[in-house]
């Protein structure tokens, strides 16, 4: 071979070194990236739990849970405590979702938080009652999700 074809050969092999590197470079800074939106999210579920429990009347809420279990006659006000005692846990819920979207919550986990879900449906018409009427104001994505489970609740035998 002539010394221009090897040199070439050479130029060529370099430059796509240089395009497979700033390739890797832009995968790894769109993983750094979803990575610091999935800790900002996490970080966001946990403040807005946080608040949302610490804000509480939890012995009002032990009350209408109870009557609701006892079958007992519901006051507006139970329903509202019921109601906010239940936006936490689909808080906590979306969250899962969410990270388990992007892969940064085994299946494992995610099936977990999905069968509690399930569990509580298949329990409560109040927390079925509740997410269908505070459905839009959830990610699309995770109400698809979440419908998906009310329908397998309905199904489930007690």
């Amino acid at each position: 071979m002539k010394k221009e074809t090897i040199n070439d050969w050479l130029q060529l092999g370099a430059a796509i070194g240089v395009i497979v590197s700033l390739i890797f470079v832009g995968l790894e800074i769109r993983q750094s990236r979803e990575i610091a939106m999935a800790d900002i999210y996490q970080q966001r579920a946990a403040m807005v739990i946080d608040v949302q429990l610490g804000t509480m009347p939890w012995d009002a809420i032990r009350t209408a849970i109870n009557k609701n279990i006892n079958n007992e006659p519901l006051t507006e006000r139970d329903e509202l405590l019921i109601g906010l005692y239940q936006v936490p846990w689909f808080s906590y819920w979306e969250n899962n979702f969410y990270q388990y979207q992007n892969g940064l919550l085994p299946e494992e986990q995610w099936l977990s938080s999905r069968n509690a879900m399930l569990n509580r449906f298949t329990r409560n018409s109040q927390f079925r009652d509740w997410w269908t009427e505070n459905r839009d104001e959830w990610r699309e994505s995770f109400a698809v999700e979440v419908d998906q489970v009310l329908a397998e609740a309905m199904v489930k035998p007690d």
